[in-house]
């Protein structure tokens, strides 16, 4: 009987340490879902400044422009005579300026998924069969 009272004590000490840990682990969880959700809060007005004021991205495109060197680079056009090619230039200074904005704003949201899916699993009081 002693031996089963001590196996049945130990099993709930474990019990509660696991509770325990799982609440410190979905605090965590939580804390990193409120630090995305801010970033990605701050993404969008972000975008809603760029959308409201469309020239104020202009130095960053001259930035990536100077940075991949623009001006210099072309492409050969079959067909066309040996002197002729297209040159991007800004144009392509400004598909990777959206490319990196694209990025950025793809990082926060999909932590907030991830944070979301986990608190969601995570709370006891759900079906524990899935």
């Amino acid at each position: 009987m002693p031996q089963r009272d001590v196996q049945s004590e130990s099993d709930s000490l474990l019990a509660a340490l696991a509770d325990f840990l799982r609440g410190v682990c979905l605090c965590c969880v939580f804390l990193l879902f409120a630090i995305g959700a801010y970033y990605t809060l701050s993404v969008f007005q972000e975008f809603g400044k760029v959308a409201q004021n469309p020239a104020s991205i202009s130095e960053s495109v001259d930035v990536i422009a100077k940075m991949i060197d623009a001006e210099k680079l072309g492409f050969q056009i079959a067909g066309q005579p040996q002197g002729q090619s297209v040159q991007p230039g800004k144009a392509l200074a400004f598909i990777l300026l959206f490319l990196w904005y694209l990025i950025w704003a793809l990082i926060p949201i999909q932590i907030v998924a991830v944070c979301s899916r986990v608190l969601l699993r995570g709370f006891p009081g759900r079906d524990k069969n899935r």
